[in-house]
């Protein structure tokens, strides 16, 4: 399941728990772990729900390029990318999310610079979730 099957991200897992295993043999309950560009991108996702600052989104636009320069192809990042926010986010907001998503989806697909597309694409998310906060606080200030 971890795998999404697909037979070569399986086998790289294997891989993985039998180097984290050493010696001993790998065991069922042996928990294995994310491809470490993956666990990155949750990190990528966290860091964009604690600020919507541009200085944030000079931070992360690094974070994109050490993704893009380790050969992690821009639409699985903008995939996973989602992915991971989407899990992170209140349902009101899913919907925009991903109509940004495919926006910016689009235009990477036309764009020559992914780094671009991907960047705007957060920077939106940003916009739609410090606007959802903003509001999210009012609500709650009116109910007090």
């Amino acid at each position: 399941a971890a795998s999404g099957r697909n037979l070569r991200k399986a086998m790289l897992m294997l891989e993985a728990c039998q180097v984290k295993a050493g010696a001993d043999p790998i065991s069922d309950s042996m928990e294995v772990s994310p491809a470490d560009w993956e666990a990155f991108l949750g990190v990528i996702a966290n860091n964009i729900l604690e600020e919507q600052t541009p200085k944030r989104l000079l931070e992360i636009r690094g974070q994109i390029y050490d993704l893009l320069a380790c050969c992690i192809p821009p639409e699985l990042i903008m995939q996973r990318l989602t992915l991971e926010l989407l899990r992170k986010l209140d349902d009101s907001l899913k919907g925009a999310i991903l109509q940004q998503a495919a926006f910016f989806e689009h235009r990477l697909q036309m764009g020559s610079k992914p780094v671009f597309h991907i960047e705007a694409f957060i920077a939106k998310v940003m916009a739609l979730y410090k606007k959802w906060s903003i509001e999210f606080l009012e609500m709650v200030e009116m109910d007090d």
